[in-house]
């Protein structure tokens, strides 16, 4: 069997999932399109676990400035809406996602060389169902086409003529996945019951490498490596609030409730923020001056860590909320709790797999039922043979082979 990523092919998710992809069945060939590592350049063990590397033919928008805006813009409204351009303008990020868009559109003469491309395996899995990709989808044979949902692809808004385009392809797939049974609930709610029997339900494979460098490692040893970035007192409790600065994440929301509790909650916290990924400017300024100006210690962590760094900053914070808007199945918060980090949940989030697994968190509904007592920098050592368990019980390595072969 040929298998072909397509889409969002981060190193992160897929390296996992193809390694034992490959431990299990060594006959597979495997192909990747456009593979990335967000923390930099790709790194050769990441490569080695492919048979094949391809590059997407390059694109060049021709055509006058105002031309090339207009192309940029309609792809912007395709895929994320109207409302989410206007306030693109707003906030001043509107240069930056039409270069973004223009890079992200398949001009015609492009078409041809990945529709060859395609044509040489047998199974195609379109990973992240943002409008970009599902353009290279639509390239794929029906017959041939997996659509994977990670998540925010799902929840997030989008408009009217994104809607119809992605159903027009979900239609046409031979089969679609979500992580969690959560999800496959949402997929027929929002695009129509005729699709529920059609959505497969499996995990994405943890990062193994991290997960075993979590397990050697310690708190303490975290902390030192934290201190790289800045003084941390060892008695402190480190609070991380969401992993990216996006309004959606709800950092700053968050820490202004926290900062409005009593003095002897909050000289206990040390605040940790993560503003490599999914950047605003504007909220980083805002936070680190507020935090400048009220004399509490911090850290911000503004590079891309690698996996043995992710590993031991999983093992430096004590404490997660994850209070987003939305989200699906976060691995920044599987990791926290395999580290042994007490996390803070929303009760709206679709986490019920993780409920069902007996995990140690804490959920609200909002601010004012955060539990304090639960802040602490002990960890929480039962949460990680119960995500072994989990994972084990799961056998999503067959279970994405099965899923391949019924294609």
């Amino acid at each position: 069997m040929k298998l072909l990523f397509i889409g969002s092919c981060s190193s992160f998710f897929l390296v996992p999932l193809a390694k034992a992809l490959k431990d299990s069945n060594p006959q597979l060939h495997l192909g990747v399109l456009d593979l990335v590592n967000p923390s930099g350049e790709v790194q050769e063990h990441e490569l080695l676990v492919f048979d094949e590397i391809h590059h997407s033919p390059k694109t060049e928008i021709t055509g006058s400035k105002s031309s090339r805006l207009l192309v940029a813009l309609r792809a912007i409204i395709r895929d994320q809406g109207l409302g989410r351009l206007i306030l693109m303008v707003l906030g001043g990020q509107i240069k930056k996602a039409v270069t973004n868009a223009e890079s992200q559109i398949i001009e015609l003469q492009n078409r041809e060389e990945l529709k060859h491309l395609f044509s040489r395996y047998d199974v195609i899995q379109t990973h992240y169902l943002k409008a970009s990709n599902l353009q290279l989808a639509e390239l794929a044979p029906p017959e041939k086409l997996i659509l994977s949902f990670w998540g925010s692809d799902l929840l997030q808004d989008e408009g009217e003529l994104a809607r119809s385009h992605k159903l027009k392809i979900l239609d046409s797939a031979k089969a679609i996945t979500v992580q969690n049974e959560d999800l496959r609930q949402i997929i027929a709610i929002k695009y129509g019951w005729d699709f529920y029997q059609k959505v497969q339900c499996n995990l994405f494979l943890p990062n193994q490498t991290i997960f075993n460098q979590i397990k050697q490692g310690n708190r303490q040893d975290a902390i030192k490596w934290l201190r790289t970035f800045g003084p941390v007192d060892e008695d402190a409790v480190t609070v991380l609030l969401g992993y990216n600065s996006r309004p959606a994440m709800r950092v700053q929301e968050t820490l202004d409730f926290l900062l409005n509790q009593t003095e002897d909650v909050i000289t206990r916290l040390h605040f940790v923020f993560t503003f490599s990924y999914g950047k605003n400017e504007q909220t980083e300024r805002e936070i680190v001056a507020l935090l400048q100006h009220r004399n509490i210690p911090f850290t911000v962590i503004n590079r891309y860590l690698k996996d043995e760094e992710m590993a031991i900053f999983r093992l430096s914070v004590d404490v997660l909320f994850q209070v987003p808007h939305t989200d699906a199945f976060s691995t920044t918060m599987i990791e926290h709790l395999y580290a042994g980090a007490r996390v803070i949940i929303g009760t709206w989030l679709p986490y019920g797999k993780l409920r069902r697994t007996g995990l140690t968190f804490r959920e609200i509904e909002n601010y004012q039922q955060i539990p304090f007592d639960f802040l602490s920098n002990q960890r929480l050592m039962n949460n990680p043979p119960l995500l072994d368990q989990m994972y084990e019980q799961e056998q999503s390595t067959q279970k994405w082979l099965e899923i391949y072969r019924s294609v």
